[in-house]
């Protein structure tokens, strides 16, 4: 055994920088990295129609570039270290008689309580969910060591606006009441998002301040006194 790990640590590990494209850069992005283009190329070589021909259903069925990564991954033999964190799911107060499902992501290190992440996924409000975009959720809480929710908020053109934003509200403000029962900082709640994601997260603080619910007192600007 000895000798066989000896020859095994003579191998050089591959990493993600082994992950190189097949084709030089195009002209529509002369400067990307060459990780991002390979995934791209990945992308392509899945056939998936363009998704404005595909119905909704079909488009959420279609390789996203989470499928892409991962192939890549695999194809190179690379095995990254999995997240330091925990992973649970639970069934929220909604909008609806079923409720709203979050995945939530806790840091194994640390003790906390912890402050809380209410995560909103991307996908322009139609494709995507807690599954693609799982490596963000679990790297921000890892990073940020702060417990992460993502939220599987309802999806159009079958649930139209505003119920994804109604939706990613209802999320911000169970955390608000409930951050002490997963370990969580109720004091110290925030908001953040990907693309539609990122509307989401902006409209959910607008939203908290026109509603008047708490804001996040450890993220609130102090005006400096005048006179």
């Amino acid at each position: 055994m000895g000798a066989c790990q000896y020859v095994k640590d003579l191998v050089p590990k591959k990493t993600t920088d082994d992950i190189q494209p097949e084709m030089a850069n195009p002209e529509w992005a002369p400067n990307i990295d060459p990780q991002m283009l390979a995934v791209v190329e990945q992308l392509g070589k899945y056939g998936t129609p363009p998704l404005h021909t595909l119905s909704p259903a079909q488009a959420r069925m279609a390789p996203s570039p989470t499928d892409a990564v991962m192939n890549l991954l695999q194809r190179y033999n690379i095995h990254p270290s999995p997240a330091n964190v925990d992973v649970s799911q639970q069934v929220i107060p909604g909008n609806t008689e079923e409720g709203l499902l979050v995945r939530i992501y806790t840091p194994k290190s640390g003790n906390g309580p912890f402050p809380v992440i209410v995560y909103y996924h991307g996908g322009g409000w139609v494709i995507a969910g807690l599954d693609v975009y799982e490596p963000s959720a679990m790297a921000l809480a890892e990073k940020s060591e702060a417990i992460v929710i993502s939220v599987s908020y309802r999806q159009a053109p079958e649930n139209p606006f505003p119920a994804a934003h109604e939706d990613a509200f209802a999320a911000y403000n169970w955390a608000l009441g409930n951050a002490g029962d997963i370990n969580g900082d109720p004091q110290n709640v925030a908001v953040a998002g990907e693309s539609a994601g990122g509307n989401l997260a902006v409209a959910t603080a607008l939203m908290a301040k026109d509603r008047s619910v708490r804001l996040n007192p450890k993220l609130t600007v102090q005006q400096p006194a005048v006179g």
